[in-house]
């Protein structure tokens, strides 16, 4: 055992069913001293991320840096109407 996924990643990745099999398997292949330490360090290993939820964080990121740009868009948009036509477009931030 290596230590690169937790007992349930690796059920999730083969479709083993059973919350026992797995360890069961360990123990009789001889392993279960190292899944003793496993089970230890396993609230430090860093969870791996499914490639399904990569995509769609990666396309949240996209969003969010879309409407930081429309954002920014329109800070300057609003910029620009207040300069150039001497109107009053944002409210004071310190007016009750």
């Amino acid at each position: 055992m290596c230590g690169r996924h937790t007992k349930t990643e690796l059920q999730e990745l083969y479709g083993i069913k059973g919350k026992s099999r797995l360890l069961t398997w360990l123990r009789t292949l001889g392993y279960e001293n190292q899944v003793k330490e496993v089970v230890m360090k396993r609230t430090q290993m860093p969870r791996l991320k499914k490639p399904k939820e990569a995509a769609n964080q990666q396309s949240l990121e996209e969003a969010l840096e879309d409407a930081r740009l429309q954002a920014a868009m329109y800070a300057k948009m609003i910029e620009i109407a207040e300069r150039e036509y001497k109107i009053k477009i944002r409210k004071n931030s310190n007016t009750k």
